[in-house]
């Protein structure tokens, strides 16, 4: 199910079930105080699916903002079963919202063992992470893309992007880069440089970054003849770690006396 610029409200549990369940850019308001808005559930820890809210706004209904209690007393969910996988991403968290922010199932059946419950940059009022419940997490960039709408469905050619005022959120990655200098061998009167082939640990958000690989130099004199080459690393699973492996192949650079080669990869999105 996917829902764009719509105002939801309800009372216990009133976004619940199992499947892929996309908000964006809606307004949920809950008008009884002390519930959880949500109950997810999926039939295995492996299932597509889940409940996101992208860009929404969580907000009491007008009858519910009147009601005493009803300040700190919201749940963003709870788990319906061990399985259970939300997210709010950049959505505003009213004061209602409690400092846990998420509930157990019950007393007895907790269900909160596997449960992924996340978090990615909220604002708001009930945003505040510093008491969250502990099986909740504050997602990174690499946790968040695991909730991209395209990972969310199994196939999303059936929206009409063309409606859409706002677009579902997107993990940016500020370009990084990482530098190793090249050993200089003398060959005759013309030293050689040969980047060494050291293993570089490169830390990406992406998940599918293309690393660009240059030789440049570190003083003002000329290098007589560079090379580059373009690798692409292998598409990060849901799973996979966020460090990546690079290992720069030997490369001959023909350099001038006392001249000290780099070689510098750069991590794009592609």
């Amino acid at each position: 199910m996917f829902v764009y610029n719509s105002y939801v409200e309800g009372s216990v549990d009133f976004i619940w079930g199992e499947g892929s369940f996309y908000f964006l850019s809606s307004t949920i308001s809950p008008n009884t105080p002390g519930i959880s808005i949500t109950a997810d559930k999926r039939a295995s820890n492996t299932s597509i699916g889940g409940t996101v809210f992208d860009q929404c706004k969580i907000t009491p209904s007008a009858a519910g903002a009147s009601i005493p209690d009803m300040a700190g007393s919201i749940s963003l969910g709870r788990p319906w079963n061990i399985n259970a996988r939300v997210a709010y991403i950049k959505t505003y968290l009213d004061s209602c919202v409690g400092a846990a922010a998420w509930a157990v199932w019950s007393t007895s059946t907790p269900n909160n063992v596997g449960v992924f419950f996340g978090e990615y940059r909220n604002t708001g009022p009930g945003s505040l992470s510093t008491s969250r419940a502990s099986f909740s997490h504050q997602m990174t960039d690499l946790e968040a893309a695991t909730f991209l709408l395209a990972d969310v469905f199994s196939s999303i050619s059936w929206i009409d992007f063309s409606a859409l005022r706002i677009s579902p959120f997107s993990i940016t990655n500020t370009p990084a880069t990482v530098t190793v200098t090249s050993t200089i061998t003398p060959t005759g009167s013309v030293p050689v440089a040969i980047v060494t082939s050291t293993t570089i640990f490169v830390s990406t958000t992406s998940l599918k970054s293309v690393i660009t690989k240059n030789i440049t130099e570190k003083v003002s004199t000329t290098i007589l003849t560079t090379q580059s080459d373009v690798y692409e690393l292998t598409t990060l699973t849901a799973t996979a770690t966020s460090i990546s492996t690079i290992v720069p192949q030997a490369k001959l650079t023909t350099l001038t006396f006392n001249e000290v080669a780099s070689t510098t990869l750069t991590i794009q999105d592609p």
